[in-house]
């Protein structure tokens, strides 16, 4: 069967590069298939040992292909209902997102290839996890950034969802391909007919080591955690249509059904609003905004909600969370949606079609040295929308603090712009990976689904689905820990470093004996 394999691959490599980039994203949410994570990035990897430097830049192409073609095609749900464009002009600029995505891919095989030229082939072997991490780091600060899809995340919902709170989701992903790539080392030595000892010894080790190692990390050294106060909170989803959403001639009827859904709550912890809430800029609705803060006084409640603000002296619209009841605070969303809340060369592309002119699309991001929400006991530290994929953006806030104190992580959304595709579902996945780096839980607020509470393990202990008009009223103990990344993030830096450093030194040792490590 192995032989058979082998066969396939070498007759028809970039039809199976696209098709195990095409199954990966069945490992994330919604399906939550991890063991695929570990398949597709394996059958990459045989695929790259196959090859080596012949086809690795084109072959890793075609798996980006895939990958983003099933994993991030539902931007065309947002581009073709929403934006209004036709559907040959949405297709066409959703298969382009594709191909610039993929770019990304095709560095691995670029790297690989490059590696190979100079130590061999067992640089393909250790050389691939590290630029699979190099890459996932790139995606996610590369112009504004696309921190989505990460193989880490797909452990959320598997038996090693604790390695993210040891080494992170990034840390976390460079072990699945790690493990992967020792996988595909095997299964190559074994096509080939050569199982000695001499060429399965160092990956069965590197295959098993990891998982033993975290295996032993997660179920012996669990971080301790500190007892938190209960907390009751109202998260209110109102699933508002997105054509409906900003038309100003059904702004009452909107309003309106935000306090039909609300008075009745008051009272509780934390009542919370999604991402633009009230579809009207702060200074034209702040009259109705008072009576909201003199309500949420007097029932003792803490009121958190999404609204556009117009600032005056900047002459800038900010996407912002604000504060009601007993405190005022407010936040201003620092990583904005390209297209959705920007125009990239806009003087170029504005007005080109619909999907350019959207309501809102003209924002400016926030200051970057913002701090978290602050009351009597609790510490709260706000994402709006795809913030929620930044590590740093928590980071940031926690450098400001020497105290503990009760903390959660608040996300508000409005994922009404992806329909009924898979991104709602990787956004909330998304969401419960942080729960398990900072090791505190996360409330969802979004406006269509899926609204949810999240405890410190990542697992989703109350939730409202999709497309349903309801208000989530539950409660929550702020249990926090200290987590190992949390404590030691540069540790986790450290770890890969010295990890490229001795890949360097095999690299180097191998170099005088390509030839018959080529031969294997």
């Amino acid at each position: 069967m192995l032989q058979r394999l082998a066969w396939l691959s070498y007759k028809r490599p970039y039809l199976w590069a696209f098709v195990l980039g095409a199954i990966y994203p069945l490992g994330l949410a919604p399906l939550a298939w991890w063991p695929l994570l570990f398949v597709s990035i394996a059958g990459l990897n045989f695929l790259f040992l196959r090859y080596q430097s012949e086809r690795l830049a084109t072959i890793a192409y075609c798996y980006g292909l895939g990958f983003f073609a099933v994993g991030a095609s539902w931007v065309h749900v947002s581009i073709h209902q929403f934006g209004n464009a036709p559907l040959l002009m949405s297709v066409f600029l959703t298969a382009l997102f594709v191909a610039f995505l993929a770019v990304f891919k095709l560095f691995i095989g670029l790297g690989l290839r490059w590696l190979f030229q100079r130590y061999g082939v067992v640089a393909i072997q250790y050389g691939f996890p590290l630029l699979w991490l190099a890459m996932d780091g790139a995606l996610a600060n590369f112009f504004t950034g696309f921190p989505w899809l990460f193989a880490g995340y797909g452990l959320v919902d598997s038996p090693f969802a604790e390695v993210i709170a040891w080494v992170g989701v990034y840390g976390a992903s460079f072990w699945v391909a790690l493990v992967a790539s020792q996988m595909a080392w095997i299964v190559y030595v074994l096509a080939k007919n050569r199982p000695s000892f001499q060429y399965l010894t160092l990956p069965l080790v590197g295959l098993i080591l990891p998982i033993v190692a975290i295996l032993i990390l997660v179920n012996t050294f669990r971080p301790s955690e500190t007892p938190g106060q209960l907390k009751s909170f109202v998260l209110v989803q109102p699933n508002i249509p997105q054509q409906d959403k900003w038309k100003r001639e059904l702004l009452g009827q909107h309003l309106q059904l935000y306090q039909d859904l609300t008075l009745e709550h008051l009272g509780s912890d934390f009542v919370i609003w999604p991402e633009a809430a009230v579809p009207e800029l702060k200074h034209r609705v702040s009259n109705w905004l008072d009576q909201w803060d003199r309500l949420a006084r007097e029932r003792g409640s803490q009121m958190i909600l999404g609204i556009p603000i117009y600032q005056p002296e900047t002459r800038k619209i900010y996407a912002s969370l604000i504060t009601l009841g007993n405190t005022q605070q407010r936040y201003d969303k620092q990583h904005l949606v390209p297209f959705g809340e920007f125009v990239p060369f806009e003087s170029w592309l504005r007005g080109l079609i619909e999907f350019f002119n959207l309501p809102m699309s003209a924002m400016a991001p926030g200051a970057k040295n913002q701090v978290a929400f602050e009351f009597d006991d609790t510490r709260v530290l706000p994402a709006i929308c795809y913030e929620i994929a930044y590590s740093e953006v928590f980071f940031e806030f926690l450098k400001n603090y020497e105290n503990q104190k009760d903390s959660f992580i608040l996300t508000v959304s409005n994922d009404a712009w992806f329909g009924r595709s898979w991104g709602p579902h990787q956004h909330l996945q998304i969401a419960q990976s942080r729960a398990l780096e900072f090791g505190m839980p996360v409330i969802r607020a979004t406006n269509n689904g899926i609204t949810a509470i999240i405890n410190l393990h990542g697992q989703r202990v109350a939730q409202i689905k999709q497309f349903q008009r309801g208000v989530l009223n539950d409660q929550i103990e702020l249990t926090n820990r200290l987590t190992f990344y949390l404590k030691m993030p540069l540790i986790m830096v450290s770890v890969f470093v010295i990890f490229g450093m001795l890949c360097y030194v095999v690299f180097f040792q191998n170099s005088l004996k390509n030839k018959a490590l080529n031969e294997v």
